[in-house]
């Protein structure tokens, strides 16, 4: 692409690897035109790499002609008292206008991951949760990136689907072969510990309703909702405010 001519004025550094390696991208022509793209910028660098260490040809060439340019357009310059300055580098500029307003709302778009984020709900949450976390141990502990271990758009699509094996973890899309044998046992490890995490709250919370239930009802006995059915209800204070009074009441029933 960077060979085709493209008007790319804000090209700082154009690398090409295996510049030795003389062909169709390695010629002398493919290499001046490569090495063009950097022209525009006021910084612009290009840097040739080389396996064998030795310079081709055509990058002899190329960088002959390159620095035959650079001489003349100093001239030039310093002949007409020209200063050179980037394309962009006025906002007042015809480019400058024409773009700005492009790449405001591309900083401004939202990405996929963060719409799909915004639409998560309290569980798929909690499972995106947990997996950053155990994204970010991963990634302290082997010494790489965060988006190396997994990225968020694979662990979205997992707090998502909510697995429950290995079989259905494996069927998300993006999780592959290789991501399966490197974490598929450590993601189903931390899906299943917020999952028994999840549980063991459900049933506390049953077990207090339940709790309460049996306090009201053993405070209110049969006789005294009867006795008091046209009036107020008679147990309209909270069972866990009651102490241990409701204990003695039964004794004198």
């Amino acid at each position: 692409m960077l060979r085709e001519g493209l008007d790319l004025p804000e090209v700082s550094l154009v690398a090409i690897i295996d510049a030795d390696k003389q062909g169709f991208l390695r010629s002398e022509t493919s290499l001046i035109q490569t090495i063009g793209r950097a022209a525009r910028h006021v910084d612009g660098t290009a840097l040739l790499y080389t396996q064998s260490g030795v310079i081709s040809d055509a990058m002899r060439a190329a960088i002959d002609e390159t620095e035959r340019r650079r001489t003349r357009q100093q001239q030039h310059n310093e002949a007409h008292g020209l200063t050179p300055r980037g394309a962009l580098s006025s906002s007042k500029g015809k480019a400058a206008s024409r773009l700005n307003p492009v790449l405001a709302l591309l900083q401004q778009k939202p990405s996929a991951s963060d719409t799909l984020r915004s639409t998560l709900d309290a569980p798929q949450r909690r499972r995106y949760e947990a997996m950053c976390a155990w994204r970010e141990e991963q990634a302290v502990a082997n010494g790489v990136p965060r988006f190396r271990v997994m990225t968020d758009a694979m662990m979205l699509r997992v707090a998502i689907a909510a697995p429950s094996s290995a079989e259905e973890l494996a069927a998300v899309r993006g999780i592959g072969p290789k991501t399966m044998k490197r974490h598929g046992e450590a993601l189903m490890s931390v899906l299943q510990a917020l999952a028994h995490r999840s549980n063991i709250s459900i049933e506390r919370g049953s077990a207090q309703a339940h709790t309460a239930e049996t306090l009201s009802a053993l405070v209110c006995s049969p006789r005294q909702q009867a006795q008091h059915v046209a009036a107020a209800p008679y147990c309209d204070q909270d069972p866990s405010e009651l102490g241990q009074g409701w204990a003695k009441m039964m004794i004198d029933e």
